[in-house]
């Protein structure tokens, strides 16, 4: 009789632990139903990561520079992602720049910027959590200062949007 109630004591544990709650899974998303359900996402901050080259410049500007600099030149800028594949860049409710995106991995590929010679452009490590979207770029600057009459730096950032 032990045996019979030892078995039926872990037939029951078993069958309860094997069971699990489908109550979340209606509620995902992918990667690609966030991006277009949260749009517009609106630039909040930068994080410089590296310098990828100075092109014999070295030190040109710190760390600092850059991500004031660019938080600078995002600032009020918003994404937006839509269904059909299009999306753009937004200062407040006027169109910078449209483009077409598609997801590739953790991946997203801007493409055909609409009167533009820019070339495709790679946000890399697509993450999005606590409603919070980011990824990396490449991206370059150039400038001169009193000691340097000429600059280029190609960095790597990367950028958070709410």
């Amino acid at each position: 009789m032990k045996k019979m109630k030892l078995f039926f004591t872990l037939f029951i544990g078993l069958t309860i632990l094997s069971c699990s709650s489908d109550d979340g899974d209606d509620n995902q998303q992918t990667l690609s139903e966030l991006l277009i359900n949260s749009s517009p996402w609106i630039f909040s901050s930068y994080d410089f990561i590296e310098v990828t080259e100075d092109n014999g410049t070295p030190n040109v500007l710190t760390e600092m520079e850059i991500e004031n600099e660019v938080t600078s030149d995002f600032n009020g800028i918003s994404m937006n992602f839509n269904a059909d594949g299009s999306g753009g860049y937004f200062s407040g409710d006027n169109l910078i720049l449209s483009w077409n995106w598609n997801l590739n991995g953790n991946n997203i590929i801007l493409s055909e910027f609409e009167d533009s010679e820019i070339d495709d452009v790679l946000l890399m490590d697509i993450q999005i959590e606590n409603d919070i979207f980011s990824y990396e770029q490449g991206l370059t600057t150039n400038g001169s200062t009193s000691t340097v009459p000429v600059y280029e730096i190609n960095f790597n950032g990367r950028f958070y949007y709410n």
